[in-house]
């Protein structure tokens, strides 16, 4: 068995826990909302949210993390 957590962090972040064991049907998925006026307030409600999952679900054979873009073209320019 693995567990997976897959982690799409932004203001809104969502959250899916995948279990190997069962069918894909049974991925469970979440959002958190980070909140906080510094990036520092945003992680530690983030590590709060994981702790709690972690407790609830156990700990993740695996993480992945979503790397956000850095760089997005304006609208009507060439990405170089």
């Amino acid at each position: 068995m693995s567990l997976i957590f897959g982690l799409d962090l932004a203001t809104k972040s969502g959250i899916a826990i995948f279990d190997t064991e069962k069918p894909r049907s049974a991925v469970r998925v979440n959002t958190v909302e980070l909140t906080g006026d510094s990036p520092e307030q945003k992680a530690e409600m983030l590590v709060s949210n994981l702790i709690r999952l972690f407790k609830r679900f156990g700990k993740p054979d695996f993480m992945l993390i979503e790397q956000p873009l850095r760089a997005i073209p304006a609208k009507g320019q060439a990405n170089s």
